[in-house]
């Protein structure tokens, strides 16, 4: 649950505020959103067959802000309160992230023709070029630079210690994204009030990176075949009760 802790922090307060003041926000999350009932419906509500239905209303919203020059906004609002319980099962979370990585790339396909067209200017040339790049071309690539690069240290093709300080690079900077979410949480907007708790949260920000980092590579690859397979499901999600 920590680990998906600091994932949500890393999202929820760096990279969804820096979206946001470019006015590009690509993803109201489900379990955070909130929108005009009218504006919903024409639209068309939700997409038959997504299960990133989050995501896909998302930029249909921007599409249709673009078609019809409406005075309508989406904005993203860092300091509300809003509780989501995450998988605490490693199934559970296998099956979520497997939906979410399905979702995300149904969503690019089902847009892929706004791709560089200059009407929809954000959603064609920053929303669905980072797709690409974070959907697509992310996943594959570093999955290769797992099989290849120490390939080639081991066959003397690159230097070994440059391979080794590109990937400390990565996971220091990894790190630092992190870490100053955390900080951000605990110190400014006075999410976490207990010093022990956040240093543990610095502890996995390190530990994500060896394991798990990999687990959910994995899981990306699985809903990338399953897509192409067509074995599309939302997957059970199980709910933890909480005591007092």
């Amino acid at each position: 649950v920590q680990l998906q802790i600091v994932e949500y922090m890393r999202s929820f307060l760096m990279a969804k505020v820096a979206w946001n003041h470019i006015s590009a926000l690509p993803i109201i999350s489900g379990a955070f959103g909130l929108f005009r009932r009218d504006f919903a419906i024409r639209i068309g509500g939700f997409s038959v067959g997504s299960v990133g239905e989050d995501y896909d209303f998302t930029v249909k919203l921007h599409k249709y802000i673009y078609d019809s020059k409406v005075d309508y906004k989406i904005k993203y609002v860092p300091t509300a309160i809003c509780w989501t319980q995450v998988p605490e099962k490693w199934s559970v979370l296998r099956n979520q992230r497997i939906r979410w990585h399905i979702g995300a790339l149904q969503t690019f396909f089902h847009f892929q023709n706004l791709t560089f067209d200059i009407k929809y200017r954000r959603i064609s040339f920053l929303i669905l070029p980072f797709s690409i790049l974070t959907d697509i071309i992310g996943p594959l690539s570093e999955f290769l630079g797992y099989i290849l690069l120490p390939l080639f240290w081991y066959l003397e093709v690159v230097n070994g210690n440059l391979v080794l300080s590109y990937f400390l690079l990565v996971i220091c900077y990894n790190i630092l994204i992190t870490s100053v979410a955390i900080a951000i949480d605990g110190l400014l907007l006075k999410g976490l009030d207990k010093v022990k708790y956040l240093l543990s949260l610095f502890l996995i920000s390190l530990l994500e990176n060896f394991g798990y980092r990999q687990i959910c590579l994995y899981w990306k690859l699985k809903g990338f075949l399953r897509l192409k397979k067509g074995k599309i499901s939302w997957g059970k999600m199980e709910r933890v009760k909480f005591d007092k």
